[in-house]
């Protein structure tokens, strides 16, 4: 498939099958069809190509005035997901949160969010995007 040739979809689903996703018994969300590091998921909520391996449209993570940042492109056409930019300490399993993120900038294009406290308070922190589907 050529990208110029799926249209946007506002849905998973319609995604899925516009991209002609292997779906039985049902689709791996959690795949990497490309190889690309970018889940079933993840390429359409960064509007990427799920069969050409595409390293930009990962997050990009920095340091920005002594804080971390991350800022992760989106797919402007998605009505159907959920975005939380969490961070943690220790990368356990239930350590991840929202109330140690700061959303500096959101729109259709890209989420841009930083950890709250600075590298020199806390060396030590991790950030992520989750991205759910919407019930």
């Amino acid at each position: 498939f050529e990208p110029t040739t799926i249209p946007p979809q506002s849905t998973l689903t319609a995604w899925t099958t516009a991209w002609n996703i292997p779906s039985q018994p049902s689709v791996d969300y959690s795949a990497d069809i490309d190889g690309d590091g970018l889940t079933v998921l993840m390429e359409y909520a960064t509007g990427g190509d799920p069969y050409t391996a595409d390293p930009g449209k990962l997050p990009v993570i920095s340091v920005v005035d002594d804080h971390l940042t991350i800022d992760m492109p989106k797919a402007s056409t998605p009505t159907d997901l959920l975005y939380f930019v969490q961070g943690s300490k220790t990368l356990a399993p239930n350590s991840w949160t929202t109330s140690t993120v700061e959303v500096l900038d959101e729109d259709e294009t890209h989420i841009l969010a930083r950890y709250k406290k600075s590298m020199t308070e806390e060396p030590v922190a991790h950030l992520r995007v989750r991205v759910l589907i919407a019930p």
